[in-house]
């Protein structure tokens, strides 16, 4: 299968390996395995990378500073600082795709549950998107022409849902209907569909991506393979998913089924699925510019 517009081997991603609570370190390596690259080997816990639009910086989560912090860095991983400079707790950085932005989840006002939040890369200006004191907001992601926003949220009876927003904070909209307990919002590359991540809705157990159409409303299964699914990215031409799971590596003296982190990639319509060859336990994907 054909990844994007060029060979596989020019293409990278970013992740972390690691429990995130304790000791997660930050990597970048090619897609097919070669390159592996440590980034960040300071104390306490390094996630959840995401790449600014022009591949130049990586937005990351840390907490070398007791709680969670944003820190930025530079793609080699010099230049490290920390952005948000919080007492909070700030989680899943997103750049905005000018790159002036960078939109996370927090609760920066000392409330019990997460509100989003923007902050200006250059001036520093903090812009609250949310102010709901009994729901929780969090994973949120970027329209590809920035001008909304899609984010999952924690309803009071425990339900996940998906709700889109303008950059701004206004035009709060509910997607997901009667399907329930979803999450990892991500926008298509031509701004017309939202895939996520369901849990249990199909088939009981299993997660599968679907896509949402804006326009329609239509509700589509993208995946089929049964993979367990964390999250995911859609590479920048749109063509191809790629997703994290695990892969079986054997059985212990008990019998018990032994599991790796792994991560595959398909193409955008759920077919031509592959194992690729990186093997080491990886999460928080984010593939680069």
């Amino acid at each position: 299968m054909m990844i994007g517009c060029s060979r596989i081997e020019e293409q990278q991603i970013a992740f972390h390996t690691g429990t995130v609570m304790i000791d997660a370190q930050i990597y970048v390596v090619d897609l097919n395995g070669q390159n592996l690259t440590q980034l960040t080997d300071s104390r306490g816990s390094n996630s959840a990378p995401t790449w600014s639009p022009d591949g130049s910086q990586i937005a990351f989560v840390s907490t070398r500073d007791t709680n969670f912090e944003i820190y930025i860095m530079n793609a080699d991983g010099s230049g490290q600082y920390n952005f948000t400079e919080s007492r909070a707790h700030d989680r899943n950085p997103t750049w905005s795709p000018d790159g002036k932005w960078i939109l996370f989840e927090s609760r920066v006002n000392d409330t019990e549950y997460r509100d989003l939040y923007r902050k200006n890369v250059e001036t520093g200006e903090l812009v609250q998107l949310t102010d709901t004191p009994e729901l929780a907001e969090f994973h949120p992601a970027w329209s590809t022409d920035g001008s909304q926003i899609a984010f999952s949220v924690l309803n009071k009876d425990a339900a996940l849902d998906i709700y889109i927003m303008d950059k701004d904070g206004g035009n709060v909209e509910r997607i997901t209907g009667e399907i329930r307990n979803v999450d990892y919002p991500i926008w298509g590359r031509s701004g017309d569909k939202i895939y996520f991540v369901t849990f249990g809705w199909f088939e009981v157990g299993k997660r599968e991506i679907v896509a949402y159409d804006l326009e329609t409303g239509e509700l589509s299964q993208i995946s089929f393979d049964g993979q367990p699914k964390g999250e995911f990215v859609i590479t920048p031409d749109g063509s191809n998913i790629l997703f994290e799971s695990s892969v079986e590596i054997g059985q212990n003296e008990d019998g018990i089924r032994l599991t790796r982190g792994a991560i595959f990639v398909m193409n955008i319509d759920g077919t031509g699925l592959e194992l690729l060859p990186i093997y080491i336990s990886a999460s928080g994907v984010a593939w680069r510019p």
